[in-house]
């Protein structure tokens, strides 16, 4: 358990400054749509990731896994209603957003030689 523990939490410290580059990045285009709908996606997609780090383990062990789908499902479908809100009102871009919310994608490929070593 401890080598597992090691890659996620590489991955973690990777993902936040992949995250936090690709906000700066975000902010070279001088428009705050683009600044804020990066923010939006990084924050969504580095949140979920922690947050499937912390409880998933524990939610699988402990109740059905029909209970966690449906906790994934109610929690896209709040995320999903905050962001049409958002997109509707234009206060963020929805491409920076998407582009964001990519990074969920792209953390676990910052550790991968080290999983496939365990």
């Amino acid at each position: 358990m401890g080598a597992e523990r090691e890659i996620i939490k590489g991955m973690q410290v990777k993902g936040g400054l992949l995250g936090l580059l690709m906000v700066a990045a975000s902010a070279l285009f001088g428009r705050w749509d683009v600044f804020f709908g990066m923010s939006v996606g990084v924050l969504l997609a580095y949140g979920d990731f922690l947050l499937l780090c912390l409880v998933a383990g524990e939610l699988l062990e402990l109740r059905s896994q029909s209970f966690f789908w449906m906790v994934q499902i109610f929690k896209y479908l709040i995320i999903g209603t905050i962001l049409a809100v958002l997109f509707f009102k234009k206060l963020i871009n929805p491409v920076a957003t998407v582009c964001g919310l990519s990074l969920i994608m792209v953390i676990p490929f910052t550790e991968v030689l080290r999983l496939k070593k365990t």
